[in-house]
């Protein structure tokens, strides 16, 4: 169960604010034979304001909220073993983050923002001890985790003019307490047989940065030509070894024809588009992680509005990895067992609205 609360105050000389309430209760029960996780019951609240300041050319916000989590969890003992102890853990701090837009030129946008990050350690990372059937691989949880806590500083440039758009978002964020999974020592447990790799969570300062950078060329009204660059590197400051799990460099190109159409004709804002997308290869590794090599996919699509008397339904077709490359993705938890990634994949749809006009 979720709840959320929030209040906007009447906007005085261009000054937005708002504030509230949120958070949520949830229970986990376990009925099955297999068990990954504890029955726990969990409470989050939360209380926050927002300010937003506008003016000519200049925008700014500023956020604070604080946060509350109990957890509780229940013992579970089976054939004399004791699988799940019982613990209760509270976490609270308080997170703020402050902005700032301005308007260089019409076509011009800088943003620049500061914020205090706080995330609690979750079921999983605090009470695992089982097999993952997902990821064929053995899970422990450690249940002293403390919760994370980052500063992260943002900086944004765009720029949008009539044939050409870009813009370029950079981040550094500095992670105490970082939660993450790691396989030590190639560390392994057998059970009926069948030996699987252990993981456990673990923590300690890390700092992620990276950035995007996305470039829209449409020389021609119907014509764009999109592309896009995303990057991430991830350290693990407390053992100076890369952070496991770290997306590799990624390109995406995309040609897309918007079909012209008349208003009165039954198909409308039709396209058609073809995409290539290229994962570079993954060698900044923790030590139990193996080298990804990196691979190209090309997907194609088309699509419309289509007009049922007043109604306006999206009907589209789209065929993702177009001639079956066989890879395999750096974050699959699959890769250790061998399995790719997915192959050519056909997929048709119809969204069609529930309102009557």
């Amino acid at each position: 169960i979720s709840y959320d609360l929030k209040y906007y105050l009447p906007e005085v000389k261009n000054l937005e604010t708002a504030f509230g309430i949120s958070g949520m209760r949830q229970s986990n029960e376990n009925l099955g034979r297999e068990f990954l996780i504890p029955d726990y019951h969990l409470a989050d609240n939360g209380i926050f304001a927002s300010l937003k300041k506008s003016f000519e050319l200049t925008t700014l916000n500023a956020g604070l909220r604080y946060d509350h989590r109990n957890i509780s969890t229940d013992v579970l003992i089976q054939d004399s073993l004791e699988l799940f102890n019982a613990f209760e853990r509270n976490y609270s701090s308080i997170s703020a983050s402050a902005g700032i837009t301005h308007k260089l030129s019409k076509k011009l946008d800088l943003k620049a923002n500061i914020g205090r990050g706080f995330r609690s350690p979750n079921i999983p990372e605090l009470a695992s001890n089982g097999i993952h059937e997902g990821t064929q691989r053995y899970e422990v949880g450690n249940n002293n985790l403390k919760p994370e806590t980052s500063l992260q500083f943002d900086f944004g440039i765009s720029y949008d003019s009539k044939s050409i758009e870009f813009s370029l978002n950079l981040f550094l964020n500095n992670i105490d307490n970082f939660i993450y999974s790691r396989n030590i020592n190639e560390e392994q447990i057998t059970i009926d047989g069948i030996s699987y790799p252990l993981y456990r969570y673990v923590q300690g300062q890390s700092t992620l940065k990276g950035g995007e950078f996305t470039l829209d060329i449409h020389p021609i009204k119907n014509l764009h030509f999109e592309n896009s660059l995303s990057f991430v590197h991830g350290q693990n400051e407390a053992i100076d070894e890369p952070l496991p799990f770290i997306p590799p460099m990624k390109v995406v190109n995309e040609l897309k024809y918007e079909i012209p159409s008349k208003s009165s004709k039954r198909f409308q804002d039709s396209y058609i588009k073809i995409e290539l997308v290229s994962s570079l290869t993954q060698n900044r590794l923790d030590l139990f992680e193996t080298k990804t090599k990196g691979y190209s996919l090309m997907n194609v699509g088309i699509g419309s509005n289509l007009k049922i008397s007043k109604q306006t339904a999206v009907l589209f077709a789209r065929v993702s990895n177009l001639f079956n490359t066989s890879y395999f993705d750096h974050l699959s938890r699959l890769k250790e067992v061998g399995i790719n990634g997915t192959g050519r994949n056909l997929s048709i749809g119809l969204m069609l609205p529930i309102g009557i006009k």
